[in-house]
C-alpha cells in the first residue's frame, strides 16, 4: 500500500500524518514575538515512545505545544472523527504499529480484549504500583487459614483490605494456586 498523507485534524496547513504512521511538518514561515520571522523547512518529525510502547509526538500551534498519540492522529485523519464512546484500537499487528490498516474504532471493552491479546495489560506484577508478586499472592492464599490478615498485611507492606481481596480472588484472580 503506498504511503498517503492527510492533514492533521486541528493543525491543517501545519502538519500532515501518513497512512504508515509518520508525521511531518509542512514548510511555513514562523513569526516570533520580537517581530522577526523565519522560514521553517518541513520534515518528517521524530516520535518518542512512552514506557508502555505507544508513540507520541509534540505538535505546536499559536505558540502552544501539545503531546499527541500518533495512532490517534492517524485514525482521525484516515478513519474520520472518533464516534462518541469509542476509542482507537490496534489490530493484530500490535500497539507499536500505527499504520491505518492496523487501526479501528471500538469500545473500551474491545480495547481491553486487545490488550490481553497483545499481552500489554498492566495487571499484577506488570502494574508499576504493584507491591505484591505472583509468588507472594500464592503465599498469602496458602497461609490464609493459619496466619492472620493483619500479620500478612504487615509482612507484605499492604493493607488488610488488600489481603482480604487477594484471598477472596477479587484481585489477582489470574494467579493460580
Amino acid at each position: 500500500m503506498p504511503e498517503t498523507w492527510l492533514p492533521v485534524s486541528g493543525y491543517e496547513g501545519l502538519y500532515e500524518v501518513s497512512s504508515l504512521g509518520q508525521v511531518r511538518g509542512l514548510d511555513r514561515v514562523v513569526g516570533y514575538r520580537n517581530g522577526r520571522t523565519r522560514r521553517w523547512r518541513g520534515r518528517v518529525m521524530a516520535q518518542y515512545v512512552c514506557p508502555r510502547g505507544y508513540a507520541f509526538i509534540k505538535l505546536g500551534k499559536d505558540g502552544l505545544e501539545a503531546r499527541h498519540q500518533v495512532h490517534t492522529l492517524v485514525a482521525e485523519a484516515f478513519l474520520g472523527p472518533r464516534p462518541d464512546g469509542q476509542v482507537v484500537r490496534h489490530g493484530d499487528l500490535g500497539h507499536r504499529v500505527n499504520e491505518v490498516q492496523n487501526l479501528s474504532y471500538g469500545t473500551q471493552l474491545d480495547n481491553i480484549h486487545d490488550k490481553w491479546r497483545d499481552q500489554t495489560m498492566t495487571n499484577g506484577e506488570r502494574h508499576p504500583l504493584s507491591k505484591l508478586t505472583e509468588e507472594t499472592v500464592r503465599q498469602i492464599r496458602q497461609d490464609a487459614g493459619s496466619v492472620s490478615v493483619s500479620e500478612q498485611a504487615r509482612r507484605y507492606g499492604v493493607s488488610r483490605p488488600t489481603i482480604r481481596a487477594v484471598i477472596a480472588r477479587r484481585t489477582w484472580a489470574h494467579v493460580e494456586a
